[in-house]
């Protein structure tokens, strides 16, 4: 918001996401099971890439020996198909979830009701949230019930749900990779960060609620009385811009804002991107093929010292979006040449 009150007088304000948070205060007040003696870790919302369900299966067998098969904790994962068949990668995952026992690890395949939806949320000790952290630099729905009912949750560093919490009541990890080392922190402190996140829930819900959304709505428009320039119109063309950055550092919101607010400005926007090869599971590994083209880039290169065993080049010329077929038969052509030597 402070950047977009910086362009314009009107002042802009953050509307909150409402939702039906009586049902929610009801499955609460109704919630206590006696018999329950696991922890329960659910995932909500559609099966889709861009969620991070194909982090899943990693996450399940890391849990499976010491939490999942001896029953110390069960996952329920929400496994409906937003797009008709589903995605590919969304497919093979489900596959890999669909091996375990279901009273250890349920998948659920439909969309729910809302009173459904409601009552496994409230029912959850933790929500994952393994989301891309480039798209979603937007809000969560997810998030914000799952924190309005006061549960600890995992999110990616780098995303707007990152912003949203403290590692007093969630678990934030860098990359895939550690998502389950962040699970498990949640686990191992549960009580303190389930503590937490219901004292916060309170503050959250006044926040978020749809009474406090009408107020947001209604409220007068603010204007800003700031001095204005006229633009003259032989104004000159816009310069181009290039960026020199180290790949992993895409990971960085603040990188990414920058980088798109130039484009969105008219500039001519090219990179060079540096694999630093020294460091290991770097973020931006699963990301990388889906989102560089989405930055709204003229032209972009990656460079790096070349290593016959390292298959990244190879993948990379043969998947990029920002290649014609032409150009990445060449590239692939020239990998294969140099290793064949």
């Amino acid at each position: 918001m402070r950047k977009h009150n910086q362009l314009s007088p009107a002042i802009f304000t953050q509307v909150p996401i409402p939702f039906r948070q009586e049902k929610l205060k009801l499955e609460n007040f109704h919630k206590g099971d006696s018999n329950k003696n696991f922890i329960h870790i659910i995932y909500l919302g559609d099966a889709r890439s861009e969620k991070g369900y194909q982090h899943l299966p990693v996450l399940v067998a890391d849990l499976w020996t010491d939490y999942l098969k001896p029953g110390l904790a069960k996952f329920t994962i929400q496994s409906n198909y937003n797009v008709a068949g589903g995605e590919e990668v969304i497919l093979e995952a489900k596959l890999k979830l669909c091996q375990y026992p279901c009273s250890a690890v349920e998948l659920i395949d439909h969309a729910l009701e809302p009173d459904a939806y409601y009552h496994l949320l409230a029912s959850a000790d933790v929500v994952v949230l393994p989301y891309n952290p480039i798209n979603y630099q937007r809000t969560s729905g997810v998030l914000t019930e799952a924190l309005a009912a006061g549960k600890p949750v995992v999110v990616p560093q780098g995303s707007w749900l990152a912003e949203q919490v403290d590692e007093t009541r969630a678990g934030i990890y860098q990359n895939p990779q550690d998502l389950p080392r962040s699970v498990r922190y949640v686990l191992e402190n549960l009580a303190s960060l389930t503590e937490k996140a219901e004292h916060f829930s309170y503050h959250w819900q006044s926040i978020q609620s749809p009474d406090y959304f009408l107020e947001c709505l209604l409220k007068p428009l603010a204007i800003s009385l700031v001095k204005t320039v006229e633009i003259q119109p032989e104004v000159s063309a816009r310069a181009s811009v290039l960026v020199i950055m180290a790949l992993d550092k895409l990971s960085d919101r603040d990188n990414l804002n920058k980088i798109r607010y130039f484009c969105r400005c008219g500039y001519g926007v090219y990179s060079i991107f540096y694999r630093r090869l020294s460091q290991a599971n770097l973020p931006e590994w699963d990301y990388l093929s889906d989102d560089l083209h989405q930055l709204g880039l003229k032209q972009y290169w990656i460079l790096q010292d070349y290593y016959v065993d390292d298959d990244f080049y190879i993948d990379f010329a043969k998947n990029s979006t920002s290649l014609s077929r032409k150009n990445r038969n060449n590239i692939y052509g020239i990998i294969t040449s140099i290793d064949q030597r």
